[in-house]
């Protein structure tokens, strides 16, 4: 998979998962196996979302989680965690971790980390 159908492949994957947030994103990925192989692993840097994602859950279980791409081209994609306290996405987000993953040489960095605010 080259890197630029590798990155279209993670925002369509990210966009349909925002779309049923109500599954873990790791169970939602394994329900797309065309796109992703439990037994590879990873594409392109997403386990460090998956990591953020599920942790998100794990902390804030009653509220809603969303993976958004800030930025995304064939080598950098630039993701934050939100929290939303309710489904009415109103002033109460809480941005939980931001996160750049390189997808040439998949590597991710995360930047911000906001887990350990108390929310």
């Amino acid at each position: 998979m080259t890197t630029k159908s590798s990155h279209i492949v993670l925002q369509s994957l990210i966009s349909s998962f925002n779309n049923h947030s109500h599954i873990g994103l790791r169970d939602f990925l394994d329900q797309k196996s065309t796109y992703w192989d439990p037994a590879v692993g990873t594409l392109n840097g997403l386990d460090e979302i998956i990591e953020h994602a599920e942790l998100a859950w794990i902390k804030f279980p009653t509220r809603q989680i969303e993976v958004s791409v800030i930025i995304g081209n064939e080598s950098v994609v630039v993701a934050e965690i939100i929290c939303f306290d309710s489904a009415s996405r109103d002033e109460s987000t809480t941005k939980l971790a931001t996160i750049v993953c390189n997808v040439e040489n998949n590597m991710a960095q995360i930047i911000r980390n906001y887990f350990d605010q108390k929310i």
